[in-house]
């Protein structure tokens, strides 16, 4: 590999890889509380066990969509 003098450096991330991290992190957070939130509304009211785990499901599968879109957002336009 032309160019790389240390292997082992060439893959480490930098501060700003962490924030974005970071940043991804919290929306899906967000996400996961929403979800988790509307789980506990089925339970609370009742609602068929198919009903509950589709929600969680759904709820896990945005809260990564949504995480992975707003790390490519912040690649894309930089943190602000």
């Amino acid at each position: 590999m032309a160019g790389i003098r240390d292997r082992d450096g060439a893959m480490t991330g930098d501060i700003r890889d962490r924030d974005i991290s970071r940043l991804g992190g919290r929306v899906e957070s967000s996400f996961f509380t929403i979800a988790g939130l509307g789980v506990i509304a089925l339970c609370a009211v009742g609602a068929d066990v198919f009903w509950i785990a589709n929600t969680m499901f759904l709820g896990f599968a945005v809260a990564a969509f949504t995480g992975g879109i707003a790390r490519v957002i912040a690649y894309r336009r930089g943190l602000v």
